[in-house]
């Protein structure tokens, strides 16, 4: 599904609607019949849109064939280097705005 397609999520739409926001309420609004739709339609179709060619509950460490104390610390990497790019942006934003 492609709730992105609006720049929110939907935890983020609705924080963004109850903060007020009307692009939020507006893409809330929108989102959550297509959700509904989607929910009730779904399980009708016969194929798997989740896992097509992947065995069901699989977890990261078992698909790439890595240690799983390799994948953690990629994804605490991962989560460090978006950490400091936020940073480095946000910083950059409030630069541009003096």
């Amino acid at each position: 599904m492609a709730f992105d397609s609006g720049g929110y999520c939907p935890g983020i739409a609705l924080t963004g609607a109850a903060g007020g926001r009307v692009d939020a309420v507006v893409f809330f609004l929108m989102m959550y019949p297509g959700y509904r739709l989607w929910v009730w339609l779904e399980p009708q179709w016969p194929l798997n849109f989740h896992a097509l060619w992947l065995p069901k509950n699989i977890a990261l460490h078992e698909l790439t064939g890595i240690s799983p104390m390799w994948v953690l610390a990629a994804l605490a990497l991962a989560c460090g280097l978006g950490w400091q790019l936020g940073n480095y942006f946000d910083a950059k934003h409030k630069d541009e705005k003096r």
